[in-house]
């Protein structure tokens, strides 16, 4: 397919790269051409440096379209937040440790639940994994994916699953118990970093119209990126890809 020549340039003289928006403004996270390229790949497509360029052009300008939907307070926060999320730098040691913290919390949540509910939690992960990608991100996801997976007694009544008065108690100290063991993992300059990235995303406060133009950018970035493959590559995508782009 033909592309304007002025991205493809912008795209071979720039170093590509698209900001991670605060949980309030996401509908989706976009990625780097980068990081498009290794998930095609494992899915067994393989980009040609053509289309390599061309998504990358087409991040590069939903990224200039998304930055002129904050204001400059805004975009001077974002900035502020990304740069606090970049100083938090895991060891293999701690990405390890999270790891199995995530492994024992799920482990402990199944424990304190009856083989009815179990069964309730296990249909509505499959269910939820078959129509979005992005699976569950838990109270906090910071940019390096360690994701903390603590349910509510809200939010796993809104999944069907109504706990008795132990079982809220139960969950409470299982929360406190690993949120605890998660945030021991991190440094002292690690979790005020953590802190103060996600001080700046709130104070993004993104409005309903805000959110309502990101995500449009994001659903016609994907579109376009998708468009970029061949019918037999886009042949090999999820059908939960094919479906992002239509919603």
């Amino acid at each position: 397919m033909k592309f304007p020549l002025f991205l493809l340039a912008a795209a071979t003289s720039l170093s590509i790269w698209i900001n991670t928006l605060p949980a309030s403004a996401r509908g989706g996270r976009m990625h780097d051409s980068a990081n498009h390229t290794n998930r095609y790949e494992k899915l067994g497509i393989t980009l040609t440096a053509e289309q390599k360029a061309q998504m990358g052009a087409i991040e590069a300008d939903a990224k200039d379209k998304i930055d002129q939907v904050y204001t400059p307070e805004q975009r001077a926060n974002r900035t502020a937040a990304r740069q606090n999320k970049q100083a938090v730098q895991l060891t293999a040691e701690q990405k390890q440790q999270l790891q199995q913290l995530r492994t024992d919390y799920k482990k402990d949540l199944q424990g304190m639940l009856t083989p009815a509910q179990q069964q309730q939690l296990t249909q509505k992960k499959g269910n939820r994994q078959g129509q979005n990608s992005q699976g569950t991100r838990g109270q906090y996801s910071g940019r390096h994916g360690h994701r903390y997976g603590g349910y509510t007694v809200e939010s796993l009544k809104a999944k069907g699953i109504v706990l008795t008065a132990a079982q809220a108690s139960q969950l409470t100290e299982l929360n406190s118990k690993y949120q605890d063991a998660r945030n021991a993992v991190y440094t002292p300059d690690q979790q005020t970093a953590r802190a103060d990235a996600r001080a700046k995303w709130q104070a993004l406060n993104v409005t309903a119209e805000q959110r309502s133009q990101i995500k449009a950018i994001r659903k016609a970035a994907w579109q376009a990126k998708r468009d970029v493959l061949t019918p037999e590559q886009r042949q090999k995508l999820p059908q939960r890809w094919n479906r992002s782009a239509q919603r």
